[in-house]
Parts: structure tokens; sequence; C-alpha cells
């Protein structure tokens, strides 16, 4: 099975997710965008996007070894969707995150900034975010990958991210 090109290689592993299940599918789906509805550049990949796609594709369980699954490795599906929100999302988040994975096989991206953090609880099938701004926790956000709209995803996270780097009252005057 070839990497996709979204990774920036074009070796054979066995340990690239497979993209032919639905909601690799439909996540993949996100990320393309028709040209008749391009009205302008797509924003640039972050620095630390090539980095979290490494250690994403470094963290998908051995071939043969799925049995043996403790937590510490993601399934190839996990990580399809993992990459799919890092590419489509990278750029409004507050920064590089920690991520590692759940003991029920979910991606943990948390994202420390000086006015709190946010932890991204990614699935093959979900999205929540559940940040905590300034020491009070936030509204939970929950989106459902099969009904997820890429432009409010983005809004949202945007929002948070913005909240997590100058507090949730905005930056001081002057600053």
């Amino acid at each position: 099975m070839r990497l996709p090109t979204t990774w920036g290689q074009s070796s054979v592993s066995q340990n690239a997710p497979a993209h032919d299940d639905p909601i690799s599918l439909r996540l993949a789906s996100l990320l393309t965008i028709p040209s008749a509805v391009v009205i302008g550049p797509r924003p640039a990949p972050t620095v630390w996007l090539q980095n979290i796609e490494r250690r994403i594709r470094n963290s998908v369980v051995p071939v043969g070894k799925e049995h043996e699954n403790d937590g510490r490795w993601l399934s190839s599906e996990m990580a399809t969707a993992a990459t799919a929100f890092f590419q489509l999302a990278s750029d409004v988040l507050p920064g590089e995150p920690h991520i590692y994975s759940s003991l029920s096989g979910e991606l943990i991206a948390e994202s420390k900034t000086r006015h709190g953090v946010m932890n991204a609880v990614i699935s093959p099938r979900t999205f929540v975010a559940l940040p905590v701004i300034d020491g009070d926790p936030q509204e939970t956000t929950r989106i459902e990958w099969t009904a997820a709209n890429p432009a409010r995803l983005r809004d949202t996270l945007k929002q948070i991210s913005e909240k997590l780097r100058n507090g949730e009252h905005g930056r001081a005057m002057g600053a």
C-alpha cells in the first residue's frame, strides 16, 4: 500500500492507513475543495504539521500486531482521521499540540498557551474539544465527522484558539 501523497511520501509502507472505508473516504473528502468553490489559496500548512504527521504515521499498529495493541498504537483508521483533522485545521490551532493515544485508541492532542489548554479527542467518527481558558472550563465542542462542515470546524477552532492566546476577555489595551 502506498502512503497518501498528503504525507509527502512515495515509499511503500505496510503501516499506512487504509483509505477504502466510508469514514476515511468522508474525511478525505473534507480535505478536497472542488475548483468551482475555491476563492483563494488554501492556508499554508504550519511548520509543525509534518512532525505531527510523522508521529502519527510512526504510531500505527504494526501489521500482525493488532490483537496485541494495548493502547500504545493507533489503528490505521484512527491515523487517517487524525491526519485529516490536522491537515484541515493545523493553521487555526493555537500551536503544535502534544499528542498521545488514549487506552481506547483515540488520539489526544493537547495544546497549551498562556491562557489555558485545549484537549482535543480525535476518533475515527468524532472530534471533541475540551478547552479551559483562564482556569474556567468552556463549552465542550463535539462534531461528528459524517456531518462535519469543514468551515464550521475551522471557525470553532479559530475562536477557541484566539481565546487561548488572548484570554477570555481578549487582549489588554495597549498590548
